[in-house]
């Protein structure tokens, strides 16, 4: 499985919804306090089933402001 994108909104720094593109090899680069860790951190609620916190949700959300995390992958493509 090679992951294309992944994109988050209302879970912790990330209010508005944000997409991050997936390469080969791909960098989180930022200064410290950005949000380079919950993108890890969604990634893992998303791939592991991790119950999400009420904490996890961006300040100033109600619960009934939901949390996305959306990932998408390539289909595997064989060779025929």
């Amino acid at each position: 499985m090679k992951l294309d994108i992944v994109k988050i909104k209302n879970f912790r720094c990330y209010k508005d919804e944000i997409s991050i593109p997936f390469s080969d090899l791909t960098a989180l680069v930022a200064k410290n306090d950005i949000g380079k860790s919950s993108v890890l951190e969604a990634l893992d609620a998303f791939f592991n089933s991790e119950k999400l916190e009420p904490g996890d949700r961006s300040a100033g959300l109600t619960n009934s402001d939901d949390i996305e995390i959306t990932c998408w992958q390539a289909p595997d493509i064989l060779d025929t």
